[in-house]
């Protein structure tokens, strides 16, 4: 290794591999610089330069297409792309493309099969080929690469989703071959058949979901019940209520228990939502569930006055009834610091058309517990009523700090 002859071997060695490298990477240099300019004569000078590389073949093949709109062109380029690198789905699905446009069917199938074949996994792919499935006429297909989309892409449910019903319109396909069995992801498809304006098909979805068993947080179903509210359907709204308590065990606390108030004593956390107690901001009323006092349980609903009039205090509860049937409703109520005209009462009204059937005599005023009684019958129309708490008279200044807890609506006997 010391004499002079193998000394100048090894570095014209070394020399040369140096001068190879220093060519190889100057040409994928001054290639990748030419092809970046995604001009015709760049992307075929790069071809030129590196023949075998497949990605130049294929910008060329997207410039045919989308800039020259040479489909011809573009197919020959496509072609030797995925012949250079037929494990590269995207060249596949390009020369899916463009096949598509030049009218050959069978070779646009079979071209998305070949991306499939070379990358069945990924979302991107998959979402592609269903396009393609659904343009081809091939439904089922085109659901089982969105199923992909669904399970390993949850974040793009929604287009998926949308071009699902766009190709079929038809849920029962929908639920069986593209959406997973993921009730969260299903009631997510129920809402989007709310948001179309499709009720049928919605509840034709939440069938499908009670029926599986499998149990899902009852908040996600929450939407579908205020939905069939809207739409006047009580008793429909009223099964969904009581079959979310089979779903979701913590949901049970919801149902009345005694009468027919919901959470009449204040126990659970108010959902603002569907047959549960509803509140909203009120201007110099603060509404917040306390702990420290309640006349049965552990709290009791408090209402904070600050000194400022008050029309509205914000806070009802919607209540399934029988038309022309007497009720009798009670609570129970204390107060301290107590000033101001008047006081509060609890009123009812129909849910709908809005028509009263009276309000108790007002609500304590004082210190220590004091039950309120009043009865009243429901027109002939009555489904739903509003049991609400209301300031009288509307617009006088109130100041101090109300509770009230054990609300009980029933027949009257």
């Amino acid at each position: 290794m010391t004499s002079p002859t193998r000394k100048a071997a090894l570095a014209a060695l070394v020399l040369g591999l140096c001068s190879a490298y220093v060519y190889f990477a100057g040409r994928d240099y001054v290639a990748s610089r030419l092809a970046g300019a995604r001009t015709s004569d760049g992307l075929k000078a790069a071809s030129r330069l590196e023949p075998g590389n497949a990605r130049y073949a294929d910008l060329l093949g997207r410039h045919y297409f989308y800039a020259t709109l040479d489909v011809p062109k573009a197919v020959r380029q496509f072609q030797q792309a995925t012949a250079q690198n037929p494990g590269m789905a995207q060249y596949w699905m390009d020369l899916a493309l463009a096949y598509s446009a030049a009218g050959e069917t069978a070779r646009e199938r079979e071209a998305v099969e070949r991306a499939l074949a070379a990358d069945p996994t990924t979302p991107e792919v998959a979402w592609d080929a269903a396009n393609f499935y659904f343009a081809l006429g091939d439904t089922s297909a085109g659901l089982a690469q969105l199923r992909l989309v669904f399970q390993y892409q949850p974040w793009s449910a929604l287009d998926g989703m949308q071009l699902a019903w766009r190709a079929t319109r038809d849920p029962a396909m929908i639920l069986r071959e593209a959406l997973p069995d993921d009730p969260e992801l299903r009631l997510a498809f129920l809402k989007f058949l709310l948001q179309q304006s499709e009720p049928a098909a919605a509840g034709q979805v939440w069938a499908q979901v009670t029926a599986a068993g499998r149990p899902f947080e009852a908040k996600l179903a929450l939407p579908y019940v205020q939905y069939l509210l809207d739409q006047r359907q009580v008793e429909a709204a009223q099964q969904a209520w009581r079959e979310l308590a089979g779903v979701d065990r913590s949901f049970a606390p919801y149902l009345p228990s005694s009468g027919l108030v919901v959470d009449s004593g204040f126990e659970q956390e108010m959902l603002n939502t569907g047959f549960d107690w509803r509140y909203q901001p009120v201007a110099h009323v603060n509404l917040a569930v306390d702990s420290s006092e309640a006349h049965g349980g552990e709290h009791a609903l408090v209402a904070a006055f600050d000194g400022g009039p008050v029309r509205e205090v914000g806070f009802w509860q919607l209540v399934p009834v029988r038309p022309d049937t007497a009720y009798e409703l009670s609570a129970w109520s204390q107060a301290r610091e107590w000033a101001g005209v008047g006081g509060l009462r609890l009123s009812v009204e129909d849910a709908f058309d809005h028509t009263p059937y009276g309000a108790g005599d007002l609500l304590a005023t004082t210190a220590g517990w004091r039950q309120s009684t009043f009865t009243f019958t429901t027109g002939p129309q009555t489904t739903l009523l509003m049991v609400k708490l209301v300031r009288d008279p509307a617009g006088g200044a109130l100041s101090g700090r109300f509770w009230m807890d054990d609300v009980s609506l029933k027949p009257a006997r």
